[in-house]
This record gives C-alpha cells, structure tokens and sequence, in this order.
C-alpha cells in the first residue's frame, strides 16, 4: 500500500513503534512470577495497543498495523494461558 508522503513518516512510526512493542509484549507476556507481567508487559503491550491504534487511524491496511495487532492477540492468549497454568 502506498502511503501519502505527507503522513508517511508518521505513520511508520507509529506502526512500527506498535510492532516492537507488541514483540516484546508477546515475548514477556507470560511471565507471572511475581507479577512481573503487570510491571514489565502490560506497560509494552498497552504502548503497542494505543500506537497500534493511532496508526490504524490513518492507514489500517499498512502491513506493521496488521501484524502488530496479530501479535498483541497472540500475546494476551498467552499471557491468559499462562496465567491459567501457572496460577
């Protein structure tokens, strides 16, 4: 998809930003011991969700938008799961 040059930047940052913060929220999301998933996760995973959707805003089929909202699901399954098994 081709962006607008005017609102490209900032909508690959955006997207972008929502897409390393939605990794690192996949990968920490299930760590429950002592609660480290609230302290460390939760603050990545809710940066990726509002970034995510700022940038969606503007450009929801942009490929970064997509994937990070795949990945926030995955995250959540997992930190659920986890949540459910270590608990």
């Amino acid at each position: 998809m081709a962006l607008d040059p005017a609102r490209s930047s900032s909508v690959r940052g955006r997207a972008l930003l929502a897409l390393g913060c939605s990794v690192i929220f996949l990968l920490t999301s299930w760590l429950w011991t002592y609660l480290f998933n609230l302290v460390f996760a939760l603050p990545f995973g809710l940066a990726a969700f509002f970034a995510r959707r700022s940038a969606q805003a503007i450009a929801p089929e942009y490929w970064a938008v997509r994937w990070s909202g795949w990945l926030l699901a995955a995250g959540v399954l997992s930190a659920l799961v986890a949540l459910a098994l270590f608990k």
